[in-house]
């Protein structure tokens, strides 16, 4: 018995000499933080990298440090810049030709880094027109109304249904009137407001109910695209 005792434990202690212990050691790398680039420019009002010949855009240069007074703006083909707030990266981007692209490149002077921006220079939309008074009064097309309220009207006013960085006038437009027995007269409109000239004035001044008033031919400088011509039949 103590052989068989001595012969059992010889055999326990063997196997557990005879175990391994293996350790598995995992490794996470964390992850980076994602970071602005040390340079870059923003578009502050549309968004888009599209803009319009006849608009002046505003853009954003921000740096890491926040600091932008040593910054250096320039444009690469048609426009120019000019600088609107320094202190805060702020500049305006104006008379750049249609059709053109133009490069916009922001330089730290201070660590050399350059950041660059391609805008596509293109005709702004057609703007639609109503009629009005001229700096206040109602802001919307007018679609039924009478001689009386026609007559108080004193302006073609143009609007955009989004927001536009710029206002447009009514340069110059036609007047057309056809009474009730069917004469046609027209007058031309050229104050560069859009508000009546005194002629014109006079003229609306004799609407009568059954009426026709056609606004042709409507120009800005906003834009070259076709302005919607407006007709109103006075009740």
């Amino acid at each position: 018995m103590r052989y068989t005792y001595s012969f059992v434990m010889i055999l326990i202690l063997l196997q557990v000499s005879c175990k391994t212990t293996t350790t598995t050691t995992t490794t996470t790398t964390p992850t980076a933080a994602k970071e602005d680039p040390p340079l870059y420019i923003e578009y502050m009002q549309l968004g888009k990298t599209k803009l319009y010949a006849s608009m002046p855009h505003r853009i954003k240069v921000h740096t890491i440090s926040g600091s932008t007074g040593h910054l250096k703006v320039e444009v690469i083909g048609s426009g120019k810049v000019l600088a609107i707030d320094t202190a805060q990266g702020i500049y305006s981007i104006q008379n750049a030709l249609k059709g053109t692209a133009m490069e916009v490149v922001a330089t730290d002077t201070a660590s050399g880094k350059k950041a660059f921006v391609t805008y596509l220079i293109a005709d702004a939309p057609a703007p639609k027109a109503y009629l009005g008074v001229y700096k206040g009064g109602n802001r919307g097309p007018i679609r039924d109304i009478d001689a009386y309220t026609f007559r108080a009207q004193n302006a073609i006013l143009l609007t955009y249904d989004g927001v536009m960085p710029m206002r447009c006038n009514a340069t110059q437009f036609e007047v057309i009137r056809v009474d009730g027995e069917g004469k046609k007269t027209t007058v031309t409109n050229k104050t560069g407001t859009g508000k009546f000239s005194d002629k014109v004035q006079e003229f609306t001044a004799l609407a009568k109910s059954g009426d026709i008033f056609i606004f042709k031919s409507i120009q800005t400088d906003c834009s070259n695209e076709y302005i919607q011509d407006l007709v109103y039949v006075l009740k």
